[in-house]
């Protein structure tokens, strides 16, 4: 079944109070409960497409498909590549951990990964 990793993919964006920010961001209060809790059937293109450009992310970032149980038939299948995000924490609650020195190689990291 196919889920919105939404709360784990605004964790990694820094958003701490996920319903406030998408409420602030145009959404209804019911839609962003719904989209958060995962209680909906569908998701429309609009909201999709909402979603991916405020969390600057592409759609395939927005699910993950986890399989019924027992069912071993779709381990191949390409849905399995629709990746889970690992562990919830914010990236600044990491580099406040490192020293220094660390902080400044995480940086030169992540501007070699931006450009290119």
């Amino acid at each position: 079944m196919l889920y919105l990793q939404l709360p784990a993919i605004l964790n990694q964006r820094g958003v701490n109070d996920h319903l406030s920010f998408l409420v602030k961001s145009g959404f209804t209060y019911h839609t962003a409960h719904r989209l958060l809790h995962n209680s909906n059937n569908s998701i429309s293109f609009k909201h999709m497409e909402k979603l991916c450009v405020l969390l600057n992310c592409s759609i395939t970032d927005l699910f993950v498909w986890k399989q019924d149980k027992g069912d071993i038939s779709n381990a191949g299948h390409p849905l399995a590549g629709l990746v889970q995000l690992e562990g919830s924490a914010f990236i600044a609650e990491h580099l406040l951990q490192l020293p220094l020195a660390k902080v400044g190689q995480v940086r030169k990291m992540i501007e070699e990964i931006k450009n290119g």
